[in-house]
């Protein structure tokens, strides 16, 4: 599914990647066990997908893509998280919710990202009224 995407390069397994080329896990790949790089990544102060614990957090909202680079750890992060919620956007890539005030490549505004805002907006409102 996500290696199908279009606009996305599949790496090894299939999984999309910004950096580093098509090919090329070696970040990502442990080399043994002193590999800091591969422990640093998966270490869950750098990305709470890796995290075992979420009691005593806030209620969470995600807002993604469904062409999103991170749709799967974002998706996986909200399963794991006890109050979240997670709206997936069809056809909108990463921080497509910047477009709304016309901040894009020639200034377009994006209707999608207006409702993003938008979804946000009520979100907050529902948690803390």
């Amino acid at each position: 599914r996500v290696g199908g995407r279009p606009g996305f390069e599949p790496r090894v397994g299939g999984r999309p990647g910004l950096e580093p080329r098509v090919g090329d896990d070696s970040a990502t790949t442990p080399r043994g066990d002193g590999d800091d790089a591969y422990r640093l990544l998966r270490d869950p102060r750098a990305s709470p997908v890796f995290a075992d614990d979420f009691r005593g957090l806030p209620p969470l909202c995600l807002l993604v893509g469904a062409r999103e680079v991170l749709l799967d750890d974002s998706l996986r992060l909200a399963a794991k998280w006890p109050r979240a919620s997670v709206v997936v956007f069809e056809g909108m890539w990463h921080d497509w919710v910047l477009y709304e005030e016309g901040r894009g490549a020639g200034g377009e505004v994006l209707g999608e990202a207006a409702a993003g805002v938008a979804r946000v907006s009520r979100w907050i409102e529902s948690v803390l009224l």
